[in-house]
């Protein structure tokens, strides 16, 4: 069921109410303002004024976060093959709240949302039209304490990423792909990555292709 309130819109399934809001990602870009290092930001290697395709948007947290280190001469395309999810996010994405600083909120409003299989669209996009291409699939594995992302569960794709769509990311990414997991799970060795970051002290880790090799 899908409920649409003044505020926000809410997609209720069984005891699970997914919605938009960038909670995270404000606290995180608070966390870089004020010197800290973002694991993501280290493993994409994301600098003022590339290009990011996430593949697996979600609730964009991870976007919006990309998208305040890329500024306004960056850009961000997220493909969400959930059309609910994505028309939810994107809306949210357009969205003002409360107590959001205006780099927050300028972050948000650059996001491009594309409704889509990223499998398709990889095979479609030219060859290194972006810098970076990212993806975070629904962790075997659940973080439960993690509420928006279990609201999100019955709504995501499921599908394991395959060395096929790696392949297909490598050649539309100029500098390199990153696939996120968490340290309790093993898809990363899997699908062949050699370089990994994180994990140690964290509870999600990062694998690294480069485009060079």
């Amino acid at each position: 069921m899908v409920v649409v309130e003044p505020l926000r819109i809410i997609c209720i399934v069984g005891e699970s109410e997914f919605f938009f809001h960038p909670s995270m990602a404000v606290i995180r870009i608070k966390e870089i303002k004020s010197g800290k290092n973002d694991q993501m930001i280290n493993a994409m290697g994301l600098c003022d004024g590339q290009r990011l395709l996430d593949c697996t948007l979600g609730l964009a947290t991870d976007a919006i976060v990309a998208s305040y280190i890329l500024g306004p001469k960056g850009f961000v395309l997220g493909i969400e093959s959930s059309p609910l999810v994505a028309s939810i996010v994107q809306i949210g994405l357009q969205k003002s709240y409360k107590k959001t600083s205006h780099d927050v909120l300028n972050a948000m409003s650059r996001i491009k949302v594309f409704k889509g299989d990223h499998r398709i669209t990889l095979e479609e996009l030219p060859d290194n039209s972006f810098d970076v291409v990212y993806f975070d699939p629904m962790f075997r594995i659940p973080m439960s304490k993690s509420s928006g992302i279990n609201a999100l569960r019955p709504l995501a794709d499921h599908r394991p990423i395959t060395n096929r769509v790696l392949d297909s990311a490598l050649r539309v990414a100029s500098k390199r792909v990153v696939v996120k997991e968490n340290r309790w799970g093993n898809e990363l060795e899997k699908l062949g990555f050699k370089y990994i970051e994180g994990g140690k002290n964290s509870s999600v880790r990062y694998g690294i292709m480069f485009k060079d090799g």
